[in-house]
């Protein structure tokens, strides 16, 4: 299933498209899941370090929002209710890029 948390999601999937073909798959798992402070910004500088070029989520914080895009990584929204439809959306061209974060500051 899909993971409708950002910061606080188990595990992250990483994968590299060549003609939208998927050539390769990592899993890896969030460090910061449980920590109690801002793990959106960790994550998004976690992540950021593996050089994406896009993310998709179903929501978003506005650091982590804002880090990911100052680092050029597009943020899309998730459509599907598992990994799978998430990607076979995205390939299909059926996501958009979120303009603004989802969540608000708290």
């Amino acid at each position: 299933p899909l993971d409708t948390r950002f910061g606080r999601a188990n595990l992250f999937l990483i994968i590299t498209l060549e003609e939208k073909q998927i050539k390769s798959h990592q899993y890896i798992e969030n460090p910061f899941q449980e920590k109690q402070l801002r793990a959106g910004l960790a994550v998004a500088e976690h992540l950021s370090e593996k050089d994406p070029d896009i993310l998709i989520t179903s929501e978003i914080g506005p650091i982590s929002f804002h880090t990911l895009r100052d680092k050029l990584i597009d943020v899309y929204e998730a459509k599907g209710e598992t990994v799978k439809e998430a990607i076979d959306n995205f390939l299909g061209g059926r996501m958009e890029r979120f303009k603004e974060p989802t969540k608000e500051k708290i």
